[in-house]
């Protein structure tokens, strides 16, 4: 499978506490399976605890379904949870394990844009 490209979006302002690693060029993390972004958190957390109380979790997507989702333009990533830019409002869980590669970064006015690929082991 040909490791998949995505640009992501980070918000400026939101607090995403990300791993510092995502900020190195070539470097490959690795999600982690807690809460992390703001905006999400408590969806996050309830993933981690595997309790999804309030959503189906049958009918969240993965992040391989959002990568190559048509209508998915960008995304703000936590550590378990991401906002995709298509569908405003919503968040979705992060598939637990899942690598990334940083490719590149820009900085521009109050947007950090930062390019991933999934790295498919």
């Amino acid at each position: 499978m040909k490791p998949l490209e995505k640009e992501t979006i980070l918000y400026r302002g939101v607090s995403f506490d990300l791993p510092k690693e995502v900020t190195k060029f070539g470097t490959i993390w690795e999600n982690k399976p807690f809460a992390s972004c703001s905006t999400g958190s408590f969806i996050a957390e309830e993933a981690a605890l595997g309790k999804l109380t309030h959503v189906d979790a049958s009918k969240i997507p993965t992040i391989l379904e959002i990568l190559t989702s048509k209508n998915t333009k960008g995304f703000a990533v936590g550590k378990n949870s991401f906002h995709a830019v298509a569908d405003a409002g919503s968040e979705v869980i992060l598939d637990t394990g899942t690598k990334f590669q940083t490719l590149s970064i820009d900085k521009s006015g109050g947007i950090r844009k930062i390019t991933v690929r999934v790295v498919d082991d």
